[in-house]
């Protein structure tokens, strides 16, 4: 179930903009702290319409920057301003020669959570000895001024007409290891794209082969069992997060179980010449 993320933003707006009108400089560092509030929530509501596609290790993500770095991973336009526009085609797969707009989305960017968010945080401690013995304060004019800056940002977020807009080219597969479903957006232009697993970390490389199609391929290697016999002929698959010092394997085949080590050839001193 989602959270109403965006609500919170708009009373975490709205109580800063309460304590910079009491024009008490003291309730500055309340409407930097509200104003924080206002930008994670904004992030964590954008998180939401990629639910899909962030790995759930991300869902503890608290964050803005880190988040959005991670959104931006997945989807470059995530904090692009977008517009929506509607048609009838005359003709099958031409645009619409008359269109209906419906709104434009003005997204919180990654280029100003990284300018104001840490900006707005370091009000929010007491300074240091280090400060205090250069005579270093909170400069209180400076903040208001910040805080103002953050207000109008947050303001254009929030008075959007459309948000969140999500709109994609997806492939789906399920994961050969778990069958667990892989859902992977297909950047534009771009013939090939990793993807995992998000239940068993499965790495895949997914292919544009043309005609709305794409194929998904195993990344990692056939090998043959290392049954020491050598008795067994027969050859299997690892994936590349398989391929590492300690992983326990069966063979299909003959049923040995073996482990996975980085081995050390050992040099052999060449015989001294005969004299």
């Amino acid at each position: 179930m989602k959270h109403d993320f965006r609500n919170g933003a708009r009373k975490a707006l709205a109580q800063a903009r309460k304590e910079l009108d009491s024009g008490d400089d003291a309730r500055l560092k309340y409407a930097a702290l509200e104003l924080r509030f206002a930008i994670e929530a904004i992030a964590y509501d954008k998180a939401q319409s990629y639910q899909k596609e962030l790995p759930p290790k991300e869902y503890a993500t608290w964050q803005p920057r880190k988040l959005m770095q991670v959104l931006i991973e997945i989807d470059p336009n995530a904090d692009k301003p977008s517009a929506i526009s509607f048609g009838v085609e005359e003709e099958y797969g031409k645009p619409a020669k008359e269109m209906q707009f419906l709104g434009k989305e003005d997204p919180l960017t990654l280029a100003n959570i990284k300018k104001h968010y840490d900006a707005l945080g370091s009000y929010l401690h007491m300074p240091t000895l280090d400060q205090i013995n250069k005579g270093i304060g909170t400069d209180n004019v400076k903040l208001r001024e910040r805080c103002n800056t953050v207000i109008t940002i947050i303001t254009e977020v929030l008075e959007s007409r459309v948000f969140n807009i999500t709109i994609g080219n997806f492939a789906e597969v399920s994961c050969s290891r778990c069958n667990a479903k892989i859902r992977k957006r297909i950047p534009l232009g771009q013939s090939k794209t990793e993807a995992n697993c998000f239940e068993c970390g499965a790495p895949y490389v997914v292919t544009d082969i043309g005609n709305s199609q794409v194929e998904w391929t195993r990344k990692g290697e056939h090998v043959p069992c290392p049954n020491p016999n050598l008795q067994c002929k027969e050859k299997f698959f690892l994936f590349a997060d398989q391929i590492k010092p300690g992983t326990k394997l069966r063979c299909d085949g003959c049923g040995m179980g073996f482990r996975l080590f980085i081995g050390i050839e050992e040099a052999v001193a060449a015989p001294a010449p005969a004299e």
